[in-house]
């Protein structure tokens, strides 16, 4: 194998192989799942076993000149397709290099060196929001036009939902290449959004689920780069079986832990200044993106959740935020009239509704104030349009 920190899904590489050894790899693959399961990593071990020059009985052997080709993406067989800004591009002949500014060449190619070390690391060139159609033909024209006298040429596609948004000229364009490609050529298409790909596209293809990876291997993970056993637990549940986010939130845990801690004053406290500071910071980070908002709203549910297991279960054993036992048993007892589970579905609601463009002022206030009744244990009369009627 040409990653050592990869953790291979079994099932899948196994059936991987047996194809290869029988001879029946199909000539297009479809890679989906969640991000951050590993999925483009497992294309690229696959295009580097087909091309290997020693390869073992579990995969490449990572050594030979082929496999570190390419891991360093310089393997003239592996032609990588992305998303890439149309730049000065006035024509699909143009080619798709003139998309790139020097600026986003380097990038590049810092991002493919840190993939060849990092299986998790992501490639994604700013401003890129489609797969060109240029970046197709060229392709399609280097697999007619070349020949190859060992291994496989393989065509990897990252992100390639893309080849579909906004328009599917791209997808179009790949359409009777994947269908009938060149002999001893393979496509491996790879997306976390398979859904927005266009069925013709994935009638053509295998397709390989990827399920989200095991919070105990990603706080496994997040341990062996030093962080404390309750921060990687909190991180591996935020981060939902995905690695790569756990480890860029791994990067900002104190913040989120300041956000929790807002969070929680706000929830005791009716201070106007307090409740003030919780807009101005969802504001803060729904600028930033919606997932920065996301991670917020993630450790707040997961707050809650603690809470409810604190109130009806003895044992504290499936904790996430094992660092506040004692808050949670304190507050338990000091609110014993409190519906954890209608605070989760407030939350919940709220990001939801945020989601929709509504007006985020107003949506914090109103989740403040109902939080703060489903915690006291007041009862919330249900709104009713008469309410307002004379």
């Amino acid at each position: 194998m040409i990653y050592d920190s990869l953790l291979i899904h079994t099932k899948i590489w196994n059936n991987l192989l047996s194809s290869v050894n029988s001879g029946r790899l199909p000539h297009a693959l479809l890679f989906h799942g969640n991000d951050g399961t590993g999925k483009e990593a497992h294309a690229i071990e696959l295009a580097a076993l087909i091309n290997c020059e020693s390869p073992s009985d579990n995969g490449a052997c990572g050594d030979c000149p082929s496999c570190k080709k390419i891991k360093s993406f310089q393997h003239g067989n592996v032609k990588l397709i992305l998303p890439y800004p149309r730049g000065k591009i006035s024509s699909a002949d143009d080619p798709s290099i003139r998309g790139l500014t020097e600026k986003n060449i380097e990038q590049l190619r810092e991002m493919m060196v840190e993939k060849g070390k990092n299986p998790y690391a992501r490639i994604e060139i700013e401003n890129a929001r489609t797969i060109l159609i240029n970046s197709i033909r060229e392709v399609k024209k280097d697999l007619y036009m070349s020949s190859i006298d060992k291994g496989w040429t393989v065509v990897l596609i990252f992100d390639a939902e893309k080849l579909c948004i906004p328009q599917p000229t791209g997808a179009n364009a790949l359409l009777k290449v994947l269908e009938e490609p060149p002999e001893k050529t393979i496509f491996i298409l790879v997306t976390s959004e398979v859904s927005a790909m266009m069925d013709t596209i994935r009638s053509r293809c295998q397709q390989i689920y990827f399920p989200p990876l095991a919070s105990s291997f990603i706080e496994e993970k997040l341990i062996q780069l030093d962080l404390s056993e309750d921060k990687a637990k909190v991180i591996s549940n935020i981060a939902n079986g995905d690695i790569r986010l756990a480890l860029n939130l791994s990067e900002n845990i104190d913040e989120l832990f300041n956000d929790l801690k807002l969070m929680i004053k706000a929830c005791y406290s009716p201070s106007p200044s307090t409740w003030q500071a919780v807009t101005i910071r969802t504001s803060t980070l729904k600028r930033k993106s919606m997932s920065e908002l996301s991670y917020f709203f993630r450790t707040s549910i997961l707050y809650m959740r603690d809470l409810h297991l604190a109130t009806n279960e003895s044992s504290n054993d499936h904790f996430i935020f094992t660092n506040l036992t004692d808050h949670f048993r304190k507050v338990s007892v000091d609110y014993p009239h409190a519906n954890w589970n209608e605070c989760i579905n407030i939350l919940e609601n709220t990001f939801e509704n945020i989601q929709r463009n509504g007006y985020l002022p107003l949506m914090i206030t109103a989740m403040l104030i109902e939080l703060k009744q489903q915690i006291v244990g007041e009862k919330v009369k249900p709104f009713s349009i008469n309410d307002w009627i004379l």
